[in-house]
């Protein structure tokens, strides 16, 4: 099967004018030195610490590239400019970490609203997914407790079930609404019991369809055989296995953790590893039509063009809209999302938004990925520079053409 043209500028950048191209060169080519973003990072997180006002620096900037808005409201924009273009969102309330019961509640209460604001968008262009972060709406240390099965006093196990009813609140909303919930994954410590509390959510709520997804990532170790097992799993006890595959976005954590508490890195111990499962991993789900809905976070061009060729190959002749779908964040491979779509592909953009100063973790998080992975990220300046470059040379020649 021919692969798809993936570098069409002229598609990728139709809607950006030149000065937010200008824009986003300087950005990426920022994030393209280790040591500005790690200093930077620090020195913005210190800064919120210390009262500093800097929220206008990082809404001007990395907030402004990777986020929707600072509310609903202002996502309503981005989410229907991707829907004129063939492009479904996936809104998230991106807040984590949180660490009180009025946070937890807020939280909930922000991510039921975009499930039901589905049907309410101007221009009636509707949302498909809405993400969750779980450390959204418990407490990180009440999860890492639970996993390590350690006994918890009375008001954690009262802490505890309040959560698992704020998440069945959420579930039951995405069932109602028919939308559907993503699970984001988190840190390998906790990981485990998010997993566990999705899997049972999916036995209540997947019985028609995949109305709760997963996320497996696959930079993580053995993670071939859990996928292996969720899906033996799904089809013994007959639900929808939904399934968020991503490579990862904690590395360097991670692994710092593994070395700090002298145990085993939980971590492949080579991106060519990490691509061999994460791309088996795409295929098993795509080979199980029948009982596994797919959502394929990837900013890899090899692995797009390989799920479009295996998605040709076992969704034929088959009524499954929306069961597999690629996607990649807001602001990032303009030019994987944007082809993909204008050759009718079902692809989707991770659209985040919250209140700048609760966006930190997030936008830190984007600038390091950007900068660990060198080839993505010189791969946008250079088709940046090469729109920019012809951007220019048409400008030349109309100027030329008029003075004739």
């Amino acid at each position: 099967m021919a692969n798809i043209d993936l570098q069409n500028t002229d598609v990728a950048f139709k809607n950006l004018s030149t000065a937010k191209l200008r824009k986003a060169w300087c950005l990426f080519k920022a994030m393209s030195y280790p040591k500005l973003v790690l200093v930077g990072g620090v020195l913005l997180e210190k800064s919120l610490e210390w009262g500093l006002p800097v929220s206008w620096i990082l809404k001007r900037s990395l907030f402004q590239q990777f986020c929707g808005g600072e509310d609903l409201s202002e996502c309503l924009k981005a989410v229907n400019d991707l829907g004129r273009r063939g492009v479904a969102s996936a809104l998230h309330y991106a807040v984590e970490a949180s660490g009180s019961d009025p946070e937890f509640e807020n939280n909930t209460l922000k991510t039921i609203a975009i499930i039901e604001s589905r049907h309410l968008m101007p221009g009636g262009v509707p949302h498909p997914f809405c993400v969750i972060k779980l450390t959204g709406i418990v407490a990180t240390s009440l999860l890492e407790k639970v996993q390590s099965h350690k006994p918890l006093e009375l008001h954690e196990e009262q802490d505890y079930l309040r959560f698992k009813r704020r998440l069945r609140r959420i579930c039951e909303s995405a069932r109602d609404f028919d939308c559907s919930v993503l699970i984001d994954a988190e840190e390998s410590w906790i990981q485990d019991e998010i997993e566990k509390v999705s899997i049972d959510m999916m036995r209540q709520f997947n019985k028609q369809r995949a109305v709760v997804y997963t996320t497996i990532q696959m930079y993580r170790k053995r993670r071939l055989a859990f996928l292996e097992n969720c899906l033996e799993l799904a089809k013994a006890q007959n639900f929808y296995l939904g399934v968020k595959l991503v490579r990862g976005a904690y590395l360097e954590k991670e692994r710092e953790r593994a070395q700090q508490l002298k145990m085993e890195s939980p971590i492949c111990s080579s991106k060519e590893e990490t691509d061999q499962q994460f791309n088996t991993g795409m295929q098993r789900c795509l080979q199980e039509v029948d009982s596994c809905a797919l959502f394929l976070g990837s900013h890899n061009e090899n692995s797009v063009q390989r799920f479009c060729q295996l998605k040709k190959k076992y969704y034929t002749n088959r009524n499954k809209e929306g069961q597999a779908v690629v996607a990649q964040l807001l602001g990032m491979s303009d030019h994987i999302t944007f082809n993909l779509a204008f050759e009718g592909h079902e692809v989707c953009k991770y659209v985040p938004f919250a209140p700048v100063p609760k966006l930190v973790p997030f936008l830190i998080r984007r600038a390091r990925e950007n900068t660990a992975v060198v080839g993505e990220s010189s791969r946008e300046l250079r088709l940046i520079e090469q729109e920019l470059q012809k951007r220019k040379t048409n400008n030349q020649l109309a100027g030329s053409y008029s003075r004739a």
